[in-house]
């Protein structure tokens, strides 16, 4: 649905010819993301949770591989209640353990979805305030495979973008004082 809203798009802006035409800018997202006050930081920090989480995985899989073992050492000496009974036991840590490594990718994708949310929606406010002030009609990422299916000038607005992201997270000092004051996120008080 995307790619057809943006074939559209780009079809209807070529049909309005240059009586009203209207200034289109692209950006690197990727770049300004890199660009993002907090974003090294929260890429540390889901480096770091992720690797929880896969050790977490790999200490449960030890375990059930260890009792494995022990079992395939036994299983000639079990009486075959006992037997059946060790193997129904072997499968249901299986079957937990493919359930707990299901919930541990939706756990990591989740972290990374809450770590993510708040550097988006600065660049987001950035990218509106520099279209406004600026006049765009259309701002496209350059970087999203399949949204743009051609691109040949427009205005690389991603320094500008990146510019107002510091611009709207540098602190700044109040009064004659030299106490910085950090300033709120782009557009937090719309």
């Amino acid at each position: 649905m995307k790619k057809l809203i943006a074939i559209l798009a780009v079809a209807v802006l070529s049909l309005t010819g240059t009586a009203n035409a209207q200034k289109i800018g692209h950006i690197d997202a990727q770049k300004i993301l890199a660009q993002v006050p907090g974003f090294q930081a929260s890429s540390d920090e889901m480096e770091r949770y992720q690797k929880e989480k896969e050790k977490q995985y790999l200490d449960l899989q030890t375990i059930i591989q260890n009792d494995y073992q022990k079992y395939l050492s036994e299983k000639d000496a079990l009486l075959p209640a006992i037997k059946a009974s060790r193997e129904r036991e072997l499968q249901s840590d299986e079957q937990k353990l493919q359930e707990f490594g299901a919930e541990t990718q939706q756990r990591i994708q989740q972290k990374q979805q809450d770590l993510m949310a708040p550097l988006l929606k600065q660049i987001k406010d950035a990218i509106d305030i520099v279209a406004k002030e600026n006049g765009f009609a259309y701002i496209f990422d350059i970087t999203q495979q399949g949204a743009l299916v051609y691109f040949d000038g427009g205005i690389d607005v991603t320094d500008l973008v990146i510019a107002q992201i510091k611009k709207a997270s540098a602190p700044t000092t109040v009064g004659t004082g030299t106490t910085p004051t950090p300033t709120t996120p782009i557009m937090q008080n719309r």
